[in-house]
């Protein structure tokens, strides 16, 4: 399985069990800080491979963004 195989890889991005997407047929990636980084089809599983690549490396995911509803400090 393709989903298992990056989770191998990006242990620190993902967590180990697969959680069903609101949408089926969709990909959905969750940043480690909660906000939704990526959305695709089902089948484009090359697309989650390089967004992870992508953000491996980055420390800080928060990057000053705020939630929606919320008021800065």
């Amino acid at each position: 399985m393709r989903g298992a195989a990056l989770v191998a890889r990006f242990p620190a991005l993902l967590e180990r069990q697969p959680r069903r997407p609101p949408a089926a047929g969709r990909l959905l990636v969750v940043r480690p800080d909660g906000y939704v980084g990526l959305t695709a089809p089902a089948h484009t599983w090359d697309e989650v491979e390089t967004y992870l690549r992508r953000i491996e490396g980055v420390t800080d995911l928060t990057g000053g963004c705020r939630r929606i509803g919320t008021r800065s400090a």
